[in-house]
């Protein structure tokens, strides 16, 4: 499959593919390296000014029986957190 060149001056740091949330919300999540990408649609926006999506960033965890080659799952968590959530903070 061919991939949509770039814009130019702009690189693609990563893919992220819709999740359902821990609260059934829709969310997007994708791996970036050694991280798991998690952005959070802002469904209590009620201004202009407020940001319509917030991204959290949380290091990957490797499970146990993904094998040599890694070709199990990489990311052993529920792709939690909802929105509001940030990592160490409260809401």
């Amino acid at each position: 499959m061919e991939q949509a060149s770039e814009p130019r001056g702009m690189l693609q740091a990563c893919a992220l593919w819709r999740k359902q949330d821990r609260n059934g919300k829709t969310c997007y999540t994708g791996p970036m390296g050694g991280l798991q990408v998690f952005v959070f649609p802002n469904t209590k926006k009620e201004k202009q000014e407020q940001p319509g999506a917030r991204i959290v960033i949380a290091q990957r965890e490797f499970k146990k029986d993904a094998g040599p080659a890694g070709n199990g799952e990489m990311f052993d968590g529920d792709g939690g957190g909802g929105e509001g959530h940030e990592p160490g903070g409260e809401g």
